[in-house]
């Protein structure tokens, strides 16, 4: 059952904007042409093209128009949106069309009818109508589809999908803190945690080509990426202890791909085994510490705070890192099978020395902490 013109005008329709004139004139049209639109919320991100001036000049009393001062991305456009949503429903809307707000009926539909509290729109099940665009973007979005879900226990076949709708009693939950794409694993990872009842539901997909505007690129694939595992691993109060753990061995067999191909090549152009390793080491510990400060240092003083715990705890796996594989490939490395193996074991070792140094000394988590 699809809302008819009788279905009370009960959602609040948030549009986060950045440079999208050309299409927003027919965007605010059609959103505002669903019967079960109460409120629309544009929030223009500091647009250089005019869209401002487009999205003021609509004239609607169900129309609220906000615009930063600054640029901060769709992230910091949907939470200054949500902010101000009152209606009983919140649903997110790109700017650029490519979904199409004619799906509203079908996406609020088991909100209404008492089912879910959160419903997601999935451009992969059903028979709606779809571009045919990029395969790497797909095989990109299931990719992190695949490890939001196994982060969060859910079975989403489209996580990355626009269209997320809330109860806006489920939307005072939470706080959006990612300020670009990585909003839409962020918001999947606290969604999940509330134990709310969550959907599905097929919606049609009009993709754009870059020629045409898209703006999204790999460095929000890396974002996205992170987010997974700041709000889905580190952030999450029901990860287990052994949950975590197997993924610091996860980041420790991924550090072995990364350090066995450099090692191997410098080592091939005539540098010495110690100094090649030493090399090799400093560049994942340095990948990986970036990637830690952003799992976990999320405020200056945090850092602070934890700063010479976390020095300490880098150092001493470094050296026992680089000390017993040194040793490993000194007294058996003759080939590169037991080379690589050596990697593997004592880099997934370390790991779980690393993974008892964090989580008990560099940020031990105690009640009420906001990692915990």
């Amino acid at each position: 059952m699809v809302p008819s013109d009788s279905t009370p005008r009960c959602v609040c329709v948030i549009i986060p904007l950045y440079n999208e004139a050309a299409t927003l004139p027919r965007v605010i049209k059609t959103v505002l042409a669903q019967p079960c639109v109460a409120q629309v919320v544009i929030v223009d991100d500091c647009s250089t093209d005019g869209s401002h001036a487009v999205a003021l000049a609509a004239s609607d009393p169900r129309l609220l128009v906000l615009r930063h001062e600054q640029n901060a991305g769709k992230g910091a456009a949907v939470r200054t949106g949500m902010a101000r949503a009152t209606a009983d429903i919140v649903l997110i809307q790109d700017a650029d069309l490519e979904y199409d707000p004619a799906d509203y009926g079908r996406l609020i539909q088991p909100i209404l009818d008492n089912h879910a509290d959160v419903v997601f729109g999935s451009r992969f099940i059903g028979s709606e109508a779809h571009r045919v665009l990029y395969f790497w973007h797909s095989l990109g979005n299931s990719l992190l589809t695949l490890l939001s879900n196994m982060v969060t226990n859910l079975n989403l076949t489209d996580m990355e999908c626009c269209y997320k709708v809330f109860r806006r009693d489920v939307v005072t939950k939470f706080q959006i803190e990612e300020n670009r794409f990585g909003l839409e694993p962020e918001i999947t990872a606290k969604v999940a945690r509330l134990g709310v009842r969550i959907y599905e539901v097929a919606v049609s997909y009009y993709g754009r080509t870059y020629a045409e505007g898209k703006k999204i690129g790999w460095k929000d694939g890396v974002r996205a990426l992170v987010a997974i595992g700041k709000y889905g691993i580190w952030q999450s109060k029901s990860q287990s202890l052994a949950s975590r753990l197997f993924w610091f061995v996860v980041g420790g067999v991924l550090s072995v791909c990364l350090n066995f191909g450099p090692f191997e090549w410098m080592t091939h152009a005539g540098l010495p085994n110690w100094a090649a390793l030493a090399i090799s080491l400093t560049f994942v510990t340095t990948l990986f510490s970036i990637w830690n400060y952003q799992l976990n240092f999320r405020t200056s003083r945090r850092f602070r705070d934890c700063l010479p715990r976390y020095l300490g705890a880098l150092a001493l796996c470094w050296l026992v890192s680089y000390l017993l594989t040194l040793s490993g490939i000194r007294e058996f490395g003759t080939t590169r099978l037991v080379r690589f193996l050596i990697f593997f074991f004592v880099q997934s070792g370390v790991s779980v020395i690393k993974f008892s140094l964090y989580h008990f000394w560099v940020y031990p988590r105690h009640a009420g902490d906001e990692h915990a």
